[in-house]
């Protein structure tokens, strides 16, 4: 597990993509922010995580320090219980779908750095599925519950782009994210 964490962790560091000028955030700037979640509280402590939260979002530069955009989240998880040589399980599925705004502030005044927060809102539609090796089970039998409710998320984060003239860059953000 430790393995995949920092997995995780590196494939964070490349993954996140922009348009960063040596200025601070520019009107009509444009960015694409591609995520991997690292930890995640979407579901509870017996579940465990089949695919990590993933995201991307998409900001607009409307003002020298404000953007605006959307987001697309999505995570996978299941519950697992059995006896002897039977399993069962449940399988969760997680989509968020938002509008966010972000203001980024010259918060260390340094060329290469972006420092910014925002929020979003948007909806989380959920659903499972149960899933069996017992051939005596009919999985169909079992109902397929679905739930949607708002989604709320702050979130900061700094980017740093150690070469303005190339794309990629390294993207760390922290937030948290209130589903109902």
């Amino acid at each position: 597990m430790q393995h995949l964490k920092a997995i995780l962790v590196c494939f964070s560091l490349v993954l996140g993509t922009a348009t960063l000028n040596a200025q601070m955030y520019l009107k009509g700037q444009q960015d694409l922010h591609l995520g991997i979640g690292i930890g995640t509280t979407l579901y509870g402590s017996a579940y465990h995580s089949i695919l990590p939260p993933l995201n991307v979002s998409y900001e607009k530069g409307i003002t020298n320090n404000i953007g605006i955009g959307g987001y697309l989240g999505y995570a996978a998880s299941r519950y697992n219980y059995g006896y002897a040589n039977v399993d069962y399980f449940w399988r969760y599925n997680y989509v968020i779908l938002g509008a966010r705004g972000a203001y980024h502030y010259d918060l260390f005044k340094k060329p290469n750095l972006d420092t910014y927060g925002g929020l979003m809102l948007g909806f989380t539609f959920a659903n499972a599925r149960f899933h069996t090796n017992d051939s005596q089970i009919n999985e169909s039998a079992y109902s397929s519950p679905g739930a949607s409710g708002v989604a709320f998320q702050a979130f900061s984060a700094r980017a740093t782009n150690s070469n303005p003239n190339s794309v990629p860059m390294q993207n760390w953000a922290t937030g948290f994210l209130i589903s109902t």
